[in-house]
């Protein structure tokens, strides 16, 4: 037998003169007005609100509800008492562990009834009968062939055919008589002498004679009387001429003259010109064959204190040494009080090695490229290493500061984007900003500054280093 549930009720009037304090979610219902009011537990019915309602259709989960909504589940309808969020373990409706705190029944749900009889299915309609295929009419006779049409115009003719190939050459014919012998040409001028003149006609030089196939002439002839087994120079008629004062040594094949002969000159003496324009020797410059060199009162190896000092001109013009200049033949290197033996310079006078060393203006580039691996050497002090790929870098011991002197500065630079591992040998820090010690990295074109401050000690800072 179904259950029946009543709610509080009564007439308006009778609430009010009452005016009790519900319970918490406690429905109190005006029957004459059919409103209705919610209890807190604190709240008396006349300060009260009337509660709307609002159908929520059916009971979901992690839902917000509030006092006055209404649901519907598994066919029964329920009105929330307090707000809350749903959940299926504690306040699903006739579910939860403690569901009723929070719904009210409004109608329970009836008894299913009994499921009625199927009904009879009704009988399928017959299928309709298929049509008979038509029967395929006959062909027709073909028709008669039509007469042939007029000749058209004729085409436009066609583009010229590539030329045929060349046909076989024909045999030689004969060879014709030889024509008669032409009469033999006069000469117009001296046996041999030729001349093209200014009207263009061959004429000859009376001064010209050619004998046995030589040309001679007065002016130009193989003869004692003008060369000696001399040089020939040009006269000042525009015509040849020798030169007596010179004259060929044959079996020497040396030339001599009276300004150029063997007794005005000594042997390996250097000869110099003078006002005269004549070719003459300094007797102030030897040559010492035994030795291969040159000396003098004005260049003597003798004048100079030390073998290999760098001599300087002096204010007469001779050259002196310049005692404040050696050069140290083991190091191969040029010093003196303005260049420090280790042949580096210093912007000091002295040579104390504790002045400060003068570096480039630029920083000079040393480029690794995609060197894989490389290890820190005296040489980068001062310069920036320039990598192309990944690498791993190790900065070496130097304990006592012989291969990088303290304040040694070297830049490096990822242009990659792998990264750089600054590793240290053992017995070297490589200290980081906030005093971390340890190996380095250097991100992808980052750059890292390395500055040695003392024995063990270099310190890292940079862009893209940790």
């Amino acid at each position: 037998m179904p259950q029946r549930i009543q709610l509080r009720r009564g007439l308006g009037s009778q609430w009010l003169n009452t005016n009790p304090t519900l319970a918490a979610g406690e429905l109190g219902v005006e029957i004459d007005t059919r409103r209705f009011k919610v209890g807190d537990g604190s709240t008396p019915w006349a300060n009260l609100s009337y509660a709307t309602v609002s159908a929520r259709g059916t009971w979901t989960d992690f839902t917000a509800y509030y006092a006055g909504d209404m649901v519907q589940l598994s066919g029964s309808s329920y009105m929330c008492k307090q707000q809350h969020t749903s959940a299926t373990s504690t306040n699903k409706p006739d579910f939860g562990t403690n569901w009723a705190d929070f719904w009210d029944v409004l109608a329970a749900a009836g008894p299913q009834g009994a499921t009625g009889a199927t009904g009879v299915q009704g009988a399928q309609g017959a299928i309709g009968a298929t049509g008979a295929q038509g029967s395929q009419g006959n062909q027709g006779n073909q028709g008669n062939q039509g007469n042939q049409g007029h000749q058209g115009d004729q085409g436009v003719t066609g583009a010229t055919g590539a030329q045929g190939a060349n046909g076989v050459q024909g045999s030689q014919g004969d060879q014709g008589d030889q024509g008669a012998q032409g009469s033999n040409a006069t000469a117009s001028g001296s046996t041999g002498s030729i001349q093209i003149n200014d009207s263009n006609n061959f004429s000859h030089d009376s001064g010209l004679t050619f004998t046995n196939n030589t040309l001679n002439a007065a002016n130009i002839a193989i003869t004692a009387a003008n060369t000696t087994n001399g040089v020939i120079f040009v006269g000042n008629g525009g015509k040849l001429a020798s030169s007596s004062s010179f004259t060929f040594n044959t079996s020497t094949s040396t030339l001599a003259s009276a300004n150029i002969a063997a007794g005005n000159l000594t042997a390996g003496r250097v000869v110099v010109s003078t006002t005269n324009g004549k070719l003459t020797d300094d007797d102030t410059l030897t040559y010492d064959s035994a030795t291969d060199t040159l000396t003098s009162g004005k260049l003597n190896v003798s004048s100079l204190s030390t073998v290999g000092r760098v001599v300087l001109a002096g204010a007469n013009g001779q050259l002196v040494d310049d005692a404040d200049i050696s050069f140290d033949a083991t190091k191969n290197a040029l010093y003196t009080k303005y260049i420090s033996t280790d042949s580096k310079l210093y912007d000091d006078v002295s040579d104390t090695g504790t002045a400060h060393r003068l570096g480039f203006r630029e920083i000079v580039q040393n480029s690794i490229g995609a060197s894989s691996t490389y290890t820190l050497a005296g040489s980068d002090s001062g310069k920036h290493l320039y990598f192309t790929a990944a690498a791993t870098i190790t900065v070496p011991v130097d304990s006592t500061a012989t291969i990088f002197p303290l304040g040694t500065t070297i830049i490096i630079i990822n242009d990659s984007t792998g990264t750089l591992a600054l590793e240290s040998a053992a017995g070297v820090n490589l200290r980081l900003a906030a005093g971390s010690l340890g190996n380095k990295t250097i991100v992808s074109y980052g750059q890292a500054v390395l500055l040695r401050v003392n024995n063990t000690t270099w310190y890292v800072t940079g862009i893209g280093v940790s």
